[in-house]
């Protein structure tokens, strides 16, 4: 797919705080006690704070995207004009980057629910193929096995999907709490593939 690499998210990130004149960080005192070569390590510190919680699999638009919604969340958590804190960034990253994935999960949702039966496993499928994002109901369950079954989209494509997709999880919302994600969907997968079997008479 389609994402950045760990240096292009670490530029974007340091322009946002600091390195264009209207950058967040610039709209706020910095501390007196930080020197020249301290502001710099801290300011290295919270890109790589910040570029740590970004998903992998994020894309050059989801990064675009995020950094706005970021930009909103540093000052609903930081109320006055003083530097924030490393854990105000953080977790105004979190919020930002679960906010993205809500938009990205509503968008691929109204889209799939807008496209005729006949057509909607073909055009997942051709967007698989072309690395774009493609909403989780067609990596597990029902219609991911009808996705596969009607194309000839792979199994391997699939998969690399699946694995990003959890990736993504693990980012925000820690591996604990992906791993019982991932444990639902691939449950939901395996009675799929049974109830699809039994109605095309196919053994399991």
């Amino acid at each position: 797919m389609n994402t950045l690499s760990h240096k292009a998210r670490k530029q974007l990130v340091f322009r946002f705080l600091y390195q264009e004149p209207d950058s967040i960080l610039r709209r706020y005192r910095v501390p007196e006690h930080l020197g020249d070569d301290q502001l710099r390590a801290e300011v290295n510190d919270l890109v790589h704070d910040i570029n740590s919680q970004i998903p992998q699999c994020y894309t050059d638009a989801d990064c675009q995207e995020l950094m706005p919604k970021l930009h909103s969340a540093i000052r609903r958590h930081h109320g006055t004009q003083n530097w924030p804190s490393a854990k105000t960034v953080i977790a105004a990253t979190e919020d930002a980057i679960t906010e993205v994935n809500r938009d990205k999960a509503k968008t691929h949702a109204e889209s799939a629910a807008q496209e005729p039966d006949l057509n909607i496993y073909a055009r997942w499928a051709n967007q698989m193929k072309k690395g774009e994002p493609v909403p989780d109901t067609f990596l597990w369950g029902r219609q991911a096995v009808e996705l596969i079954k009607r194309t000839d989209i792979d199994e391997a494509t699939v998969e690399a999907y699946r694995e990003a997709s959890y990736e993504l999880r693990v980012g925000v919302y820690k591996r604990e709490e992906a791993d019982r994600w991932l444990a639902d969907m691939q449950a939901q997968h395996q009675a799929a593939l049974r109830a699809w079997a039994h109605g095309n008479g196919e053994s399991n």
